[in-house]
């Protein structure tokens, strides 16, 4: 098991797994600038004294496409890849730690026992949810 693994369907990337136990020195940004959402990893290992961080936006931002962060703070789950047609792509289990990067393509998410994670998406908008 790497410590990013980066799934693709059709040269397209439609998810990045982050795994707990992944080395890092200062800060690595595991997108790119263009992503609707941007996933980075701190680690400092002395005191660090950030900067004042301000965003400006020149002119109204337009999402082309919706990604979702998801966190394991306990427990368990599998994530299942699905192509736009339905059919399953690829299962991610991810453990206490780790972290997966969803970019736009069908997912279901699937909780083991006790267990919690927090996910960050962009919105406003309507999810389509299918049984």
């Amino acid at each position: 098991m790497k410590d990013v693994e980066k799934i693709f369907n059709d040269r397209k990337l439609v998810a990045t797994v982050l795994r707990h136990k992944i080395k890092v020195e200062n800060l690595k940004f595991f997108t790119s600038a263009r992503d609707p959402i941007q996933v980075a990893i701190h680690y400092y290992p002395k005191k660090k004294m950030g900067r004042l961080q301000v965003y400006k936006i020149s002119k109204p931002l337009q999402i082309s496409r919706i990604s979702k962060f998801i966190y394991v703070e306990a427990g368990k789950i599998n994530v299942v890849l699905q192509t736009h047609h339905g059919k399953p792509m690829s299962t991610i289990i991810l453990n206490k730690g780790d972290s997966i990067i969803i970019n736009d393509i069908p997912h279901i998410v699937n909780f083991s026992a006790n267990s919690r994670a927090f996910e960050i998406k962009q919105g406003p908008y309507k999810a389509e949810l299918k049984s």
